[in-house]
């Protein structure tokens, strides 16, 4: 049985509020210099509650249990819409299904501990994109590349497009920085400075590896491949 505490003016208008998962009390005054008018989190102590009723804000102590699952649950949901673009960013930087795996689900336990250091919702997909890709070079760096096979990862996320055999040749014939700046790009609709954000390098330099992996696709386009363009 669990029981929902509310310490301050419940009648008090709102305009803003914080919440945090789990035992989130030293968060209280953060949330106050942000402007929040009440705060939801678990396991608040009662001197920490009275404390920010004697600074304005109210507290709604709804266990730790209670708000851990409403957020994991959210979590979950997010982490399944993603799934797609994570296996085709995976995919292009490594070659065996298990390690395209791997990667996923590391960044899914990463995404999941430091989600508290996105600071805008908007940036999310390019945060998770970021982590995914060192973690793709975690993996490559540990010496577990391969020789890249046509098999496809029998997963429900992936979409034809990407299956096709043509077209995923066509990715792996383009040397490795300029297939994951291409397919961010054309696959992904991330903007240049988007993907330099989540590469850490230079807009010009992105701008660079699409034009050249442009002319690469151009070679494997005369030479009987496929050419997919940008609307």
């Amino acid at each position: 049985r669990s029981f929902v505490t509310i310490t301050g003016e419940p009648d008090t208008p709102v305009s803003k509020v914080g919440i945090c998962s789990g035992a989130g009390s030293e968060y209280i005054e953060p949330a106050m210099k942000n402007g929040c008018d009440v705060f939801v989190t678990g396991d608040v102590k009662y001197h920490e509650a009275i404390n920010a009723r004697e600074m304005g804000m109210c507290v709604i102590d709804a266990g730790h249990f209670g708000t851990e699952r409403i957020f994991a649950d959210a979590f979950t949901e997010l982490m399944e819409s993603q799934m797609q673009n994570m296996y085709k960013v995976a995919r292009s930087i490594l070659s065996r299904d298990e390690d395209v795996a791997d990667a996923i689900s590391d960044t899914i336990l990463v995404c999941w501990e430091k989600i508290d250091t996105l600071k805008k919702n908007r940036f999310f997909r390019t945060w998770m994109t970021r982590i995914l890709i060192n973690k793709c070079n975690d993996i490559l760096r540990a010496g577990q590349r391969t020789v890249f096979t046509d098999e496809p990862l029998e997963i429900e996320y992936m979409e034809n497009e990407f299956l096709n055999l043509e077209w995923k040749e066509m990715l792996q014939s383009l040397d490795e920085k300029y297939r994951i700046v291409l397919l961010l790009y054309y696959g992904e609709g991330f903007s240049i400075k988007e993907i330099a954000q989540i590469l850490e390098l230079t807009e010009s330099a992105i701008k660079s590896r699409l034009s050249r992996g442009r002319e690469q696709v151009k070679q494997e386009y005369n030479a009987g491949g496929i050419c997919h363009e940008k609307s």
